[in-house]
């Protein structure tokens, strides 16, 4: 028996390894594992893994209603710690997307009471602020959100970041030594990512906000948020910025055709209308052209 559940888990690492987590031999054996598994202790680690890995395969196939039962299974099972928390945050996830709202926000509670950990607490604000909007619950959706916030970056810590990077291009022209340049390009490299990282992390979080007004119908208040997403932009240094306006000139050209006041909504919907073809963010844009044209054709 001990060979065969061996001989059975490694083939699932092995079609995992291969790309084939999507596929139904990938499946079967993973029902094989658990079948053989499921009453042998010194196998309990396998059993729950190939538990883990069914409720995932099941989740990425959109059949919610099977992914959350394997991961309740394994939240109720009393020997299984190793992967309760992330059951818990799965199965919360698919509670949401069955638009079970409330049994979804309970579990994001759980998980929150259990959980030390940042990553988990995110994950939990981020839930709970989307079973929010999806009863129409705005100010708590916002205020989940506000919290989410907090973990971001500050004006000074752009700043600061964006300063650190321009000081060592600076160094760069300086420096004849190729390994010295190497492992500043390097530096370089990886406080861009840093930087750009953290600007999407904010800027998500705060047009989130924003929409959030937006489908109250509080346009000022909406506004008033996406502004404060261009005074970060100042301290940016990446070419992502481009992307960010586009996206908040978009809702705030949204927010003033909702009230009516044309002239001004076509301020912000014209100039990402006539966006080049060239632009190398052109393709990530498409979908604000595109609209941005629909609204302008409406307006006429």
């Amino acid at each position: 028996m001990k060979n065969k559940i061996e001989e059975s888990y490694n083939k699932c690492l092995n079609l995992f390894k291969e790309g084939k987590r999507d596929t139904e031999e990938y499946r079967k054996e993973l029902e094989n594992v658990i079948e053989l598994a499921k009453d042998n202790n010194e196998f309990k680690l396998c059993y729950f893994n190939a538990k883990f890995r069914l409720a995932q395969f099941y989740n990425e196939k959109h059949k919610y209603d099977l992914s959350k039962k394997h991961f309740l299974e394994l939240i109720n099972d009393k020997n299984m710690k190793e992967f309760k928390l992330d059951a818990i945050m799965h199965h919360a996830y698919d509670l949401r997307i069955l638009k079970k709202y409330d049994e979804a926000a309970f579990w994001y509670e759980k998980l929150s009471e259990l959980s030390t950990s940042k990553y988990y607490d995110e994950a939990v604000l981020e839930g709970l602020a989307k079973c929010a909007t999806m009863v129409n619950n705005f100010e708590k959706e916002r205020e989940n959100y506000r919290i989410l916030l907090l973990s971001c970056l500050n004006k000074e810590d752009f700043k600061g970041l964006a300063e650190k990077i321009l000081n060592l291009k600076s160094q760069l022209l300086n420096i004849i030594d190729q390994k010295q340049k190497e492992k500043i390009n390097n530096e370089i490299i990886y406080l861009n990512n840093e930087l750009d990282t953290a600007y999407y992390k904010l800027i998500d979080i705060k047009m989130k906000i924003a929409k959030s007004y937006f489908s109250e119908k509080k346009y000022e208040d909406c506004r008033k948020e996406v502004q404060t997403i261009f005074e970060f932009l100042e301290y940016s240094i990446s070419d992502m910025q481009d992307y960010a306006i586009t996206n908040a000139n978009m809702l705030l050209g949204k927010s003033y055709f909702e009230e009516g006041n044309f002239e001004k909504a076509k301020e912000y919907f014209e100039p990402i209308a006539n966006t080049p073809k060239e632009d190398k963010y052109y393709k990530y844009m498409i979908s604000d052209i595109h609209s941005a044209r629909s609204f302008l054709t409406k307006m006429k």
